[in-house]
């Protein structure tokens, strides 16, 4: 969230010096904040959208760089030499786990992604928004990634309840990358066998559906 926020900033930034015709000094002035800061705010503008939508992405739990870091990919001359580079920087932090360099550690588990899709679809009840696709330009996402996290609310409420837990509450190897592949499943019944398998419930949930089958 850290990130969207400081992209909203940026944007509000940008649109007082273009309406207002203020250098970002006044501006930083006017914000109670240096200059170099307005600068390095300003400076997630230049960046690819690309860079952008993964910077964003409630999705993702993977490190991101430092804000003077992804200042420096914005100097880049071309958009495909910042992936590149961004892409570069995000996979060494990954690997090394030098936390001194991340710039904001990804939010785990699945409650934020949970809170997020029911506000989602409470304005799309409320006729806030007249589609998911129109939900996702409000959100500068893609209608996808939209609906990937609305979907997680077609888990039935028992299962949607042991998601919304801490962390480290939660199994390992349920990723959120896994339960995107479970959440995708059209069987209902298998659904919710491949979701306790995370749990190590796996063969209880064989067993109750083949009961039910032999009944």
């Amino acid at each position: 969230m850290r990130m969207r926020a400081t992209l909203e900033r940026a944007e509000y930034y940008a649109r007082i010096i273009r309406r207002e015709g203020i250098t970002q000094e006044d501006l930083a002035a006017r914000e109670g904040v240096t200059g170099p800061r307005v600068n390095q705010v300003l400076a997630f503008l230049r960046l690819e959208r690309a860079i952008l939508d993964d910077l964003t992405d409630l999705s993702c739990t993977t490190p991101v760089p430092t804000m003077s870091a992804l200042a420096a990919i914005g100097r880049l001359p071309t958009g495909r030499a910042q992936v590149a580079r961004y892409r570069q920087l995000c996979a060494a932090l990954e690997a090394s786990g030098n936390a001194g360099a991340v710039g904001s550690a990804r939010q785990r588990g699945f409650r934020h992604l949970l809170a997020q899709a029911r506000e989602w679809q409470d304005a799309l009840n409320a006729g806030k928004y007249r589609s998911i696709s129109a939900l996702g330009r409000a959100e500068r996402l893609s209608s996808h990634r939209v609906g990937q996290l609305l979907d997680l609310l077609t888990l039935p409420p028992d299962l949607q309840a042991r998601l919304d837990a801490p962390p480290e509450s939660l199994p390992p190897g349920l990723t959120q990358k896994e339960v995107k592949r479970i959440v995708s499943m059209q069987d209902e019944e298998a659904k919710r066998m491949e979701f306790l398998r995370g749990w190590g419930e796996g063969g209880g949930a064989e067993e109750e559906r083949a009961a039910r089958v032999a009944k």
